[in-house]
C-alpha cells in the first residue's frame, strides 16, 4: 500500500497561501473539481464532499471553479431522461447551488459520465459520414447540454459557439481552453475548432488547456488505449505551437503534477482515488524513512487542486489539497517519474518561471 505523508496546516496558514504574496490581491485562484460522480444514475454526493465545499467557499479566496469533468454518473444507456435530469438536479442543488450563491462561476469541460462523445459511424447511402455524428450517448449529451445552457456560467466568453463543448474565456489576464476530450477520438473537424481557439490570443498571460481525457495515463487500469487522448502526439504538437502552459485533466482519479516537453501537466485528482502504476518501490522507501518521525495517511486520496494566476505579471502556480481534511499535499512523496501510456512523464513543480 503506497503512503503519503501530509501535513495539517491552519486556516491562516490556509488563507495567506491562497493569497501568496502578503496581500498581492493581483493574485486570484481557480478550483480545479472534478471526477466527483457516484455510482451510475446516483443523484448524491458524499457528505465530505459538501463540507470540504462549504469551507472552501465560506473561507477561501477563490473566483473561479474549473472542472475536467465527471460531475455526475451518466454513460449508461439503460438511463432515461428523468433518471438524467435527477442527476443534473441533484448536481445543481448540491454542488453548483452554493458556489452560485457566493457569485463562483463554474467552468465544465464535458467528461466521459457527463455526456460521453463515444460515437459509431453514420451510414449514408451505403458509406460512412464523419459529418452526421451518431453519439452512442445521445440522451446524455442532449441533457447536458439542456442543463449547462440553462446554467450559463458568467465568464468573459472569448467563444461561446459551441458551448458546453467548446468554448475558451479570459481569466486573471489569461485564458481557459476549453475541450470536448469525453472520449478518445479527435474528429476532423473538432482538430480545426482547437487550433482556432488555440491561435486566439486576445491576452499575453498564461494559456490553460482543460480537457476530460489526459495525454499520457498515470494510474491503475486507467493506463491504456481508451483511457488516453488517442493523437496525444498531435494534441502536444498543438499545445507546442501555441504556447500552452498548462493541460489539465481528470480522469485517472490520481493527482499527479508533471512536466512533458514544455508543457505542465495537471493530472486533477477524484473520488474514490486510483494507484499509480509502476515505480511505487520508491515512493515506500520515502514514506518508510519518515515513518518514525512522521504522521501518515494513505495514499491516494482524493484531492482538489488551486490553480493561482497573477493578473498583474502572468505568474502561477498549484496547490493541492486532501479533500476530507484540506490538508495540503506534499508533492515531494510522489514519484519522481510514472512509466504511463503512451509518454513517461516526470513530477514538477506547476508554476510560471
Amino acid at each position: 500500500m503506497l503512503s503519503l505523508f501530509f501535513y495539517q496546516p491552519t486556516k491562516t496558514t490556509l488563507i495567506s497561501h491562497l493569497v501568496k504574496a502578503n496581500g498581492d490581491n493581483n493574485w486570484q485562484h481557480a478550483l480545479i473539481l472534478n471526477d466527483i460522480n457516484g455510482a451510475y444514475g446516483s443523484v448524491g454526493y458524499p457528505e465530505t464532499l459538501r463540507r470540504s465545499l462549504k469551507e472552501i467557499i465560506q473561507n477561501w479566496d477563490i473566483s473561479l471553479v474549473v472542472s475536467p469533468g465527471d460531475v455526475v454518473a451518466g454513460q449508461k444507456s439503460s438511463l432515461d431522461n428523468s433518471q438524467v435530469r435527477a442527476m443534473w438536479q441533484g448536481f445543481y442543488q448540491q454542488i453548483l447551488l452554493p458556489f452560485e450563491h457566493a457569485n463562483i462561476p463554474f467552468a465544465l469541460s464535458l467528461g466521459n459520465h457527463d455526456g460521453s462523445k463515444s460515437s459509431r459511424p453514420s451510414v449514408i447511402n451505403g458509406s460512412q459520414s464523419s459529418k452526421v455524428i451518431n453519439y452512442t450517448y445521445q440522451l446524455e449529451r442532449s441533457e447536458t447540454e439542456a442543463f449547462w445552457l440553462s446554467h450559463s456560467p458568467e465568464l468573459n466568453f472569448i467563444n461561446q459557439e459551441k458551448f458546453p463543448y467548446f468554448y475558451h474565456f479570459e481569466f486573471a489576464g489569461g485564458r481557459f481552453v476549453m475541450l470536448d476530450l469525453s472520449g478518445h477520438q479527435i474528429l476532423e473537424e473538432e482538430w480545426l475548432l482547437i487550433e482556432s481557439m488555440l491561435q486566439h490570443d486576445t491576452t499575453n498571460g498564461p494559456l490553460f488547456v482543460v480537457g476530460h481525457l489526459p495525454l499520457s495515463g498515470v494510474a491503475v487500469s486507467r493506463n491504456k488505449f481508451g483511457e488516453v487522448i488517442q493523437a496525444s502526439d498531435k494534441l502536444m504538437a498543438l499545445f507546442n505551437k501555441y504556447n500552452v502552459d498548462v493541460y489539465i485533466s481528470g480522469h485517472q482519479h490520481a493527482f499527479y503534477p508533471a512536466k512533458y516537453q514544455e508543457l505542465f501537466l495537471l493530472n486533477a485528482g477524484g473520488m474514490p482515488a486510483r494507484q499509480f502504476v509502476g515505480n511505487q518501490h520508491q515512493v515506500q522507501a520515502q514514506v518508510q524513512a519518515m515513518a518514525e518521525s512522521e504522521t501518515i495517511t494513505t495514499v491516494n486520496k482524493p484531492t482538489v487542486s488551486v490553480l493561482s494566476v497573477n493578473a498583474k505579471n502572468g505568474g502561477f502556480y498549484t496547490t493541492t489539497y486532501e479533500i476530507e481534511t484540506l490538508q495540503i499535499v506534499d508533492e515531494t512523496l510522489l514519484p519522481d517519474f510514472i512509466n504511463g501510456f503512451p509518454y513517461t512523464i516526470h513530477r514538477a513543480k506547476i508554476e510560471s518561471h
